[in-house]
C-alpha cells in the first residue's frame, strides 16, 4: 500500500497540504472535478485497471487552527488491491462516526502538531511519514469492522446515507471494488438529487454507488445513463400531390359538347 496524509498546521499560513509526499495521480478528482468534499466526513473508493485506491477525508482531529476551525485529516491510500480486508475496515470506519473519532486521534498521537508544521513549512521533508501512516493502518484498534451482512446491488445506484441498509450495500461494493470490479464508491456532500448522482455516475467509468448526505431520495434508487438530448427524428415531406390527367376519350367528348352548344345558340 502506499498511503498519504493530508492536514493543516495551526498558523493561517500552513494551510492544508500532504505532509510529505503526495500522490502521483489525483485520482479522487477526475477532469479537475472533485467526486467528494474534502472538508467533509467522506469516502471514496475507486477501482481501475487492477488498482483500488481509498480516500477518507473530515477525519478529526482535537487540534485547531489559529481562527478556531477544528482541523481534519484526509487519508489517501494506493495500491490496496493487494489488502481488501484493510479496504474493508477503512469503509466501515469512515461510516462510522465513533471510528471517525478514533482514527482522527491515532492520526494526532502519531504525528504531532510540531512535526506537521515543520514538514508543511519545509524545515523537514516528511520522509517518515508513509511508513508510520502503514504501520498505524496495519495495527489493530483504531478501525470499525464491517460486519460482512451486506449484499452488493448491481449497476449503479444511489441511496441516503442515513439508511442502514444501503450503507451494508455501500461496504459490499467496497469489498467488489477490492476484488476487482472496476467502479467507485463515494460518499456525497454535494449531490442531492437522483438527477445529479445519474448525472455523476454516468460521466465515471464503471459502476457506481453514491450515499447522498443531504437531498431528498427515497431508498435505493437505481442510476440508469443519463440521456442527453435527442434528436428530433428528420420530418418526412408529404408526397406531392397527383396532378389529374384526362384521358383523351374524354377530352373528345368535352370538345365535342362544347361545339354542339355553340352550334345551339
Amino acid at each position: 500500500m502506499r498511503p498519504y496524509l493530508m492536514t493543516r498546521g495551526i498558523p493561517r499560513d500552513l494551510d492544508y497540504a500532504f505532509v510529505g509526499a503526495s500522490p502521483a495521480d489525483p485520482w479522487w478528482s477526475p477532469g479537475g472535478r472533485e467526486l467528494v468534499v474534502l472538508e467533509e466526513p467522506a469516502v471514496l473508493a475507486r477501482s481501475a485497471k487492477g488498482s483500488l485506491g481509498m480516500l477518507v477525508s473530515g477525519l478529526p482531529s482535537s487540534r485547531r487552527d489559529v481562527l478556531g476551525t477544528r482541523i481534519r485529516h484526509t487519508l489517501v491510500v494506493d495500491a490496496l488491491e493487494a489488502d481488501p480486508a484493510l479496504a474493508g475496515r477503512l469503509a466501515a470506519t469512515a461510516l462510522d462516526p465513533a471510528g471517525r473519532e478514533r482514527l482522527g486521534k491515532e492520526l494526532d498521537e502519531m504525528l504531532p502538531i510540531g512535526r506537521v508544521e515543520a514538514v508543511l513549512s519545509g524545515d523537514a521533508d516528511g520522509s517518515e511519514v508513509g511508513g508510520l501512516l502503514e504501520r498505524l493502518l496495519t495495527a489493530p484498534g483504531w478501525e470499525t469492522k464491517p460486519d460482512g451482512k451486506g449484499a452488493d446491488r448491481e449497476g449503479s445506484w444511489a441511496a441516503p446515507l442515513g439508511d442502514p441498509g444501503a450503507r451494508a450495500a455501500f461496504l459490499a461494493r467496497v469489498a467488489a471494488l477490492a476484488e476487482g470490479r472496476e467502479g467507485h464508491a463515494f460518499v456525497s456532500h454535494s449531490l442531492t438529487s437522483v438527477t445529479g448522482a445519474g448525472r455523476a455516475a454516468a460521466e465515471l467509468p464503471g459502476h457506481t454507488a453514491i450515499l447522498l448526505a443531504d437531498g431528498e431520495i427515497g431508498g435505493v434508487v437505481e442510476l440508469g445513463k443519463v440521456p442527453g438530448a435527442v434528436a428530433a427524428p428528420p420530418r418526412r415531406s408529404a408526397p406531392p400531390r397527383p396532378v389529374p390527367i384526362i384521358a383523351a376519350g374524354s377530352l373528345t367528348l368535352v370538345i365535342a359538347l362544347a361545339v354542339l352548344a355553340i352550334l345551339l345558340l
